[in-house]
């Protein structure tokens, strides 16, 4: 069994990465037992798709 320090490394990376079969039951499985780190993996979901979209924007260009 992960620790919680193990597995907020493992969501920052699926978030980012694709991550093998295993390590995705390890994630999902630790996420249902645990309200702590299921909040930080919604939260790195949601800043990673932030950071996303803000890298496909293109900037402003001055006039």
């Amino acid at each position: 069994m992960k620790t919680c320090q193990e597995i907020s490394q493992l969501a920052s990376r699926a978030c980012d990465e694709k991550i093998s079969l295993m390590e995705t039951v390890e994630l999902k499985v630790h996420l249902m037992m645990c309200k702590n780190c299921r909040h930080f993996y919604d939260n790195n979901k949601i800043l990673s798709k932030i950071l996303n979209e803000h890298k496909n924007t293109t900037p402003n260009e001055p006039k």
